[in-house]
C-alpha cells in the first residue's frame, strides 16, 4: 500500500542507526515508519539542515501520513450534493428593474437575492408567479436561491443585472 504515496520502499527487519535501536535493545517491538541512514554519524546536537535529505524525508513523510489514515480507519468521502434542476425560472435575465419568477411545482416559498460575497439583499415571499423589484440593485452578478417553508434550498439560478 504504501508504494501508492511515496518513491521509498520499506524494508522489514532489525532497526539500524537509528533513534528507536535503544528500544530494540530492550526487546520492544519496533514497529512504524522511519528513515533508514546510512550515516555512520547518527544524530547528534551538531546535525545540520544543510546535511538533511530533504527529498527522503519528505518521502518518508507522505508514506507516514498515508499510514496513518489507513490505520486510523478514516473513510470519508468528501464532495458536494448533486445539484438540483432549477425549479423556477427568471425572466427577463439580464434584467433591469423587474424580474418575473414562476415556480415550477411548488405553490409558494421564499426568494432571497444574493451578492456574489453571499450578502443577502432581498428576501421576498413568493408564489408561483412574482414579480420582483430589483431597481436598487447595482449593475452585476447575483444568485437568486428558493427555500422551501422548512428553510431548505429548492434551487439556485444566477441573475445578471444590465442597464
Amino acid at each position: 500500500m504504501i508504494e501508492l504515496y511515496t518513491t521509498r520502499i520499506p524494508v522489514i527487519g532489525r532497526v539500524e542507526r537509528s533513534d528507536y535501536e535503544p528500544f530494540q535493545t530492550l526487546n520492544y517491538a519496533v514497529n512504524g515508519l522511519y528513515q533508514e541512514s546510512k550515516d555512520d554519524n547518527n544524530h547528534s546536537d551538531r546535525d545540520l539542515l544543510a546535511n538533511m535529505d530533504t527529498e527522503a524525508t519528505t518521502e518518508v513523510i507522505k508514506g507516514a501520513l498515508a499510514a496513518t489514515l489507513y490505520f486510523a480507519g478514516i473513510n470519508i468521502t468528501v464532495g458536494v450534493e448533486d445539484l438540483l434542476p432549477t425549479q423556477f425560472n427568471i425572466y427577463p435575465n439580464p434584467a433591469n428593474s423587474k424580474i418575473s419568477l414562476r415556480l415550477a411545482g411548488k405553490e409558494q416559498g421564499t426568494m432571497r437575492i444574493c451578492s456574489l460575497m453571499g450578502k443577502e439583499l432581498i428576501v421576498q415571499q413568493v408564489a408561483t408567479t412574482s414579480e420582483i423589484d430589483i431597481s436598487q440593485l447595482p449593475v452585476g452578478s447575483y444568485t437568486v436561491s428558493i427555500y422551501s417553508d422548512d428553510n431548505r434550498v429548492i434551487s439556485h439560478s444566477k441573475l445578471i443585472i444590465a442597464r
